[in-house]
């Protein structure tokens, strides 16, 4: 138990030292991310010895416009610390825990994608992370073709008892996520931006609900990291990951969903599409790219026991094995094959 309690204690104290870090201005979730592929813990970097190593370390991270002002390296990192635990117990308050890669409690279906999260925010029911899953995604401007396919599709996933993964939103997410709820199965939403922030409004509610019926919500990004359209696409390679199956509803060939569904072909999950009795698949570009990348295609409500048993059969076989990220921990979170990240740093 005192053993649990110290790792605990320790995790815990990385957390700080990432968000003591986050706070300077200059830095952010990119050079976080790539301090992290690189191997170096957070608690490493916030011990440097002198504002010199501090800032070598961020230079290692891509940060180039860090803003430290005058102050000497002991009030600058006492400062940071302070901040960082402030931003902590902000996070304990509202029930959100940080989850680190190389933790026990880590969904194993994450660390083992080409680009994995170094960390995950989550709200809810952690043991989530690790059912069985199935996403269903679509667009944020449905017709009511899509709208009745998304009904279709998750309340035939109500005799199965899985956990539905959706990204909260407008539109086919919403609708996923309040459907879940409405027939009783729990639901992960997960976010292109920070925990705390509150996007989109339409939204708000619903997270409510999603937490106090023994839902996740979910995001790698900073907690008041703002939305941006390279956060959703990449928040899309998570919600296939932590899937066995992935369902489009309603969509287009060049839309974010169709991320979604190649992060899956990717990552070698199961894709379902649903077409609707009249819909003429030589018409739908996005039937016909999914059904080249192997994707199998239904028609709805006729096929429904076709549907039902090729579910069951996504949930029944194993996930592919995949080499994972090979993470320890000792003095330092030690990193292998971390992703080469892209982009900048811009501060919430």
């Amino acid at each position: 138990m005192e053993a649990q309690i110290s790792e605990q204690k320790n995790w815990q104290a990385e957390t700080i030292a990432m968000l003591s870090i986050a706070s300077l201005p200059g830095v952010g979730f990119w050079t976080l991310n790539r301090l992290a592929a690189l191997g170096h813990s957070f608690s490493k970097v916030i011990e440097s010895s002198n504002i010199e190593e501090f800032l070598d370390f961020l230079k290692l991270g891509g940060a180039s416009n860090v803003q430290i002002g005058s102050d000497d390296w002991e009030t600058l990192r006492a400062r940071l610390c302070r901040e960082g635990a402030f931003q902590d117990r902000i996070l304990t308050e509202r029930g959100i825990q940080v989850l680190h890669a190389a933790q026990n409690e880590f969904p194993d279906r994450l660390r083992a994608i080409k680009d994995p999260p170094y960390w995950l925010f989550a709200q809810g029911n952690l043991k989530l992370l690790n059912s069985k899953s199935i996403a269903v995604v679509g667009t944020r401007r449905p017709t009511q073709d899509g709208l009745w396919l998304a009904m279709f599709i998750v309340a035939s996933l109500h005799s199965f008892g899985v956990c539905t993964v959706s990204g909260l939103a407008d539109g086919i997410d919403q609708q996923v996520h309040e459907l879940s709820l409405r027939y009783d199965l729990p639901t992960i939403a997960v976010l292109g931006s920070g925990i705390l922030l509150d996007y989109p409004k339409s939204s708000r509610n619903l997270r409510k609900e999603i937490i106090k019926k023994g839902g996740v919500i979910l995001s790698e990004y900073l907690p008041k990291q703002k939305f941006s359209s390279e956060n959703f696409v990449r928040r899309n390679r998570l919600q296939s990951a932590i899937s066995e199956l992935v369902i489009p509803v309603e969509w287009a060939a060049k839309g974010g969903t169709a991320h979604t569904v190649r992060y899956a072909v990717e990552q070698k999950r199961h894709i379902m599409c649903l077409k609707m009795l009249d819909w003429d698949i030589l018409r739908r570009p996005e039937l016909n790219e999914a059904a080249s990348m192997g994707a199998s295609i239904f028609t709805a409500p006729s096929d429904n026991q076709a549907i039902l048993n090729f579910i069951q059969s996504c949930l029944t076989d194993p996930l592919p094995k995949e080499e994972q990220l090979s993470i320890s921990w000792d003095l330092s979170i030690k990193r292998q094959n971390g992703s080469k990240a892209q982009g900048a740093d811009t501060k919430p």
